[in-house]
């Protein structure tokens, strides 16, 4: 439209030169061909639009009527849908996986790329209308483009080196009630660190640097875990559990269990329905999610999940003498302790844990009065506890701590009855990634937690039928790749490990998902568990290498 100039109006007929005419015309004088350029078009398909280079702050022309857009074949469902100035960005289902489409005004499809996330996790189930819309927000910019699932949490968009999207990464948050979204461009020589508050966030003398260059995100959102009291009478556990607050959770679980006594039936369903059952923390996962996803180690030395011994009892964490002399299990299994000493005893190296050890059965059994004494009991413990403590619970930032906690965590859900009720339906829930809380542990390597799970799951489906145990074991609808067995296989350690930056003759791979290409590749370890369902083959070149694996990604077999 800005091409057209307007020369002469005769009723609904219009007659327009083009600019192109205008300009030669100012060049060369001649305008005996006025009447030759002339075109005549109807006055209703013309807009008058306001010349200059000043950019307005508001729409100066509308369609009079909404043009339609076809959308591309095989959508089955449009999850969210936003626009600017390039076109929209959709948010689709085909065949039953999430697809992130870029589409111009006139219909044709820019771009197409498959998420690698699970859409019911994202999407809510279908038979829940209830439920909250997965949504993508941009706020009309370009170059920011959000995705929070049906349960207010975020879902990071990050690219991969052949233009797709990566696997998200977990954030540790829970829904978010209110967020909101900040976006400044830098200037050229202008540099922000990883650390938001030292990043040099004032308003410069000039105007914003063009949109491809370096911007700043700050993100603003309210997390509230019960939203609908200003002091809830009960902590929120999934907070409790993302803090790794083990005794915040023991205190919780005694709590429930004096209100199922106190409450009537349906009641306190209800109550269970909204304090345990609905909660979800970022990917879809619950609370057995949650404690799983903190207990595993990302390295050898933060490691607490200690394999045990051939003397221990399978399933038990190891315990050191010190712990043990504050066992109050001891007294009541006096028997079974003592033959676990015993064991404990005939494997220890020194003569020194000998005698420690025998010092620690001797004061176990004499110690049950003291005890008992000092020790409050359970209603005092709840009743001395700090109000701030008890709502919003001590977070733990000792790695170590943190794993142990997580494990322990798991261990009272186990042993808790109304937890074990809860189970049930808890470990057939599926992550962003299709995975239920025992296929999450073999997953993340938190073999510790597994064995907890895998417990759990022989205690309360013992008596079921074999398809409904083999559905939380193995989703026949993921990846091959992702079978447990399959893991517990491959689930070795980088070779890395121990060669350093030596070459060495193996089998190496490239990952085109990564940008491991050239003369970067990795080890076979590497491509059956970081690069397991990327675009990864084996590389026909000389084997002589070593494994570069840790320097394009969070290496997860690297120790």
């Amino acid at each position: 439209m800005k091409n057209l100039v307007m020369i002469l109006i005769d009723g609904p007929i219009c007659g327009i030169h083009f600019k192109s005419y205008i300009d030669e015309k100012k060049k060369s004088g001649d305008g005996s061909e006025d009447i030759k350029k002339l075109r005549l078009i109807r006055k209703d398909e013309l807009v008058v639009v306001q010349g200059g280079n000043k950019q307005l702050s508001a729409p100066v022309t509308f369609e009079r009527n909404p043009q339609r857009v076809f959308l591309p074949h095989g959508i089955r469902k449009v999850v969210s849908l936003v626009i600017d100035n390039s076109g929209f960005r959709i948010l689709v289902e085909k065949k039953g996986r999430l697809h992130l489409i870029r589409m111009s005004t006139l219909g044709k499809v820019s771009s197409d790329h498959m998420l690698p996330i699970s859409c019911s996790a994202v999407c809510g189930p279908h038979d829940n209308p209830e439920a909250s819309k997965a949504e993508l927000i941009n706020y009309g910019d370009d170059n920011v483009l959000l995705l929070r699932d049906c349960n207010g949490a975020l879902i990071p968009l990050i690219r991969n080196a052949i233009g797709g999207y990566c696997e998200p990464l977990f954030l540790g948050f829970t829904g978010m009630q209110h967020l909101s979204v900040g976006l400044r461009y830098l200037k050229p020589n202008e540099t922000s660190s990883a650390v938001i508050s030292s990043a040099p966030i004032e308003k410069g003398s000039k105007n914003d640097t063009a949109r491809t260059g370096s911007k700043l995100i700050l993100i603003a959102s309210m997390i509230a875990p019960s939203p609908e009291s200003i002091q809830p009478d009960l902590p929120s556990l999934m907070q409790l559990i993302l803090y790794c607050d083990a005794e915040g959770v023991k205190s919780f679980l005694r709590k429930l269990t004096e209100l199922s006594k106190q409450m009537k039936e349906d009641e306190f369903k209800k109550f269970v329905e909204e304090k345990i059952m609905r909660l979800r923390a970022d990917g879809n996962r619950t609370i057995v999610h949650a404690a799983i996803m903190g207990a595993f180690a990302r390295t050898n030395a933060n490691q607490a999940d200690v394999e045990p011994s051939n003397n221990e009892v399978p399933g038990q964490s190891l315990l050191t003498l010190q712990e043990a002399l504050d066992m109050t299990e001891a007294d009541a299994h006096r028997e079974k302790m003592d033959r676990q000493w015993k064991n404990m005893i005939a494997g220890a190296v020194s003569d020194g844990a000998k005698q420690l050890a025998k010092e620690a059965a001797a004061a176990a059994a004499t110690s049950k009065e003291a005890r008992s004494k000092e020790e409050p009991k359970p209603k005092e413990v709840v009743e001395s506890m700090e109000v701030d403590d008890l709502i919003s619970g001590k977070p733990v930032a000792d790695l170590k701590l943190r794993q142990k906690n997580s494990i322990e965590i798991l261990k009272l859900f186990a042993e808790n009855e109304v937890m074990q009720r809860c189970l049930t339906d808890l470990l057939h829930v599926r992550d962003i990634h299709g995975h239920t809380p025992f296929i999450s542990a073999i997953q993340n390597r938190a073999y510790g937690a597994a064995t907890v799970v895998w417990n759990s799951m022989l205690k309360l489906f013992k008596k079921s039928c074999v398809y409904d145990f083999t559905n939380l074991v193995y989703n026949s609808s993921i990846h091959s790749d992702d079978s447990p067995l399959f893991i517990l296989c491959y689930n070795d350690t980088c070779s890395f490990t121990w060669t350093g930056d030596e070459h060495i003759n193996q089998d190496i791979f490239e990952c085109k998902t990564c940008g491991l290409t050239g003369s970067l590749c990795c080890c076979t370890e590497c491509a059956n568990t970081c690069h397991r369902n990327h675009d990864c083959k084996l590389k026909r070149t000389s084997p002589t290498a070593y494994c570069d694996c840790w320097e394009k990604c969070s290496c997860k077999a690297l120790r």
